[in-house]
């Protein structure tokens, strides 16, 4: 081999190993941002509904206890299953210091079917 070959293959492979400046580390993406994420809007519930704006407490007296009760930060999730249907309840605080409502409610059926939220409630109503 040629000493010219063996210099030419030393270079290529130097420029495979060689650092970016960072120490080796890829440098941070840059969609990273730093500001805090928007706080959420609160809209009041509507009229008549029997879980929106509630407590976790008021909730839990209507539904029973829950299957599922997740904390995550300032959120809390609390999840109530009856014979027909499963109902997840979101809770947040409307504004800082103040007590976590219920803010969203996602419900289906035992096996993931659609059902109307109002009647989900209904069943799963403690009597």
């Amino acid at each position: 081999m040629s000493r010219a070959t063996v210099t030419m293959a030393a270079l290529l492979l130097a420029g495979c190993g060689g650092t970016s400046g960072t120490g080796g580390r890829p440098p941070p993406p840059a969609s990273v941002s730093s500001k805090p994420a928007p706080p959420p809007v609160f809209r009041p519930p509507p009229p008549g509904d029997a879980v929106l704006g509630r407590s976790a407490a008021a909730v839990t007296a209507l539904l029973g206890p829950p299957r599922l009760d997740i904390r995550e930060g300032a959120a809390r999730k609390m999840q109530f299953v009856g014979e027909n249907c499963i109902a997840d309840v979101y809770f947040y605080a409307p504004k800082v210091q103040a007590d976590p409502i219920a803010t969203h409610i996602d419900t289906r059926g035992r096996e993931g079917e659609d059902v109307a939220r109002a009647e989900c409630i209904g069943t799963l109503a403690v009597r």
